[in-house]
């Protein structure tokens, strides 16, 4: 029995020794300089901006460092904090020599490690809104198996789920710091020093959607025609929001554009169902060229509901077009094995 406790506190030593050394070896890429100092209750803390191998900004960090408990019953803290270019936290490390400790100096666990990590990017934690002292049961005394005659206060049930077990004093300390104006102050040196139009152009197309609903949303209208061709090419994101959020930045006189319209409606097939309406609405009142129409009737295959009754709108509007030249395309609709779009098509050939 004594051999399996062993070897299971070995697994857990060694698995946390891992996600100690992945984390730091995936900020140590790179190289760092100083951004800003932050000032908090007395302290001065130099924040640093991260860059990648490539030169791009990655992350802020800095190093906090301390007591935190009030009766001595674990250790003190010293940990690489690290946040998006927007202030987001991103992550923390520590080292061998100095890990995270909980009541009793009990070595966090790779699953405390993830609980605090969710902790500390909750920016609406219900440690927000209260002081450390509020955290505790008043009534419910717990001794120590270290130190003797030792106690501390335990954590209250109210707030069990927002703590990691044990460490109530480090969480409380981590979150508050983490989501300090320290925040604010990251966010504001990346809009003077870090968002420069090419590196605005190239956050966009990251694939980061903290980052695209961000840019997307501060671009300055008068800023909309630097980033177009960024913007257009989100339109076929995978995401559920980023494309209508693009899209909704695009001025109108875009659309008239031909090489727009048919890129679009190539694209129509990979499109999902609102980003489609969107661009089929836009178009539906415009004039559109012979080979952008063929284009639109190649894709009408793939719509449905609401995106046909565009797409037959937009030939209707363009019937001299479609009666002159592009009959025959209209007519190969009549066998696609879908009974709206015959219907549709049956509708549109009346009218011709």
């Amino acid at each position: 029995m004594a051999k399996e406790v062993v070897c299971i506190w070995l697994l857990m030593a060694s698995g946390l020794s891992y996600l100690i050394a992945q984390t730091d070896h995936k900020y140590a890429l790179g190289t760092k300089q100083e951004a800003f100092i932050f000032s908090s209750e007395n302290e001065r803390f130099v924040v640093y901006l991260l860059k990648d191998n490539h030169g791009f900004a990655t992350y802020y960090s800095t190093n906090l460092t301390g007591e935190v408990c009030l009766d001595g019953l674990c250790r003190p803290i010293n940990v690489d904090i690290y946040w998006d270019l927007l202030g987001n936290f991103a992550d923390y490390a520590t080292t061998e020599e100095n890990r995270l400790t909980k009541f009793d100096h009990v070595a966090f666990t790779p699953e405390d490690h993830l609980k605090l990590k969710e902790i500390l990017a909750d920016t609406e934690s219900l440690l927000r809104d209260y002081a450390m002292e509020e955290l505790l049961d008043t009534t419910v005394r717990v001794a120590s198996l270290i130190k003797a005659d030792a106690v501390t206060r335990a954590t209250s049930k109210t707030f069990e789920s927002a703590v990691v077990p044990g460490a109530v004093y480090t969480v409380y300390r981590l979150w508050h710091f983490v989501n300090s104006d320290i925040r604010r102050k990251i966010l504001a040196n990346s809009q003077k020093n870090v968002f420069t139009d090419a590196e605005i152009k190239r956050l966009l197309l990251s694939g980061n959607r903290d980052y695209q609903y961000y840019l997307i949303d501060n671009i300055p209208e008068a800023k909309v025609e630097v980033f177009k061709d960024q913007l257009i090419q989100l339109i076929g994101d995978k995401d559920d929001f980023v494309p209508l959020y693009a899209l909704e930045k695009l001025p109108q006189g875009v659309w008239s554009k031909e090489e727009l319209q048919a890129r679009v409606f190539k694209q129509m097939p990979e499109l999902k169902n609102a980003v489609r309406v969107f661009i089929l609405e836009k178009l539906s009142k415009l004039a559109i060229p012979t080979d952008n129409l063929r284009l639109l009737i190649q894709s009408i295959p793939v719509l449905s509901g609401k995106q046909l009754d565009l797409a037959f709108d937009i030939l209707k509007g363009n019937r001299l077009i479609v009666k002159d030249q592009l009959l025959q395309d209209v007519h190969s609709l009549l066998t696609v094995n879908n009974a709206d779009i015959r219907e549709y098509t049956e509708d549109l050939l009346k009218q011709l």
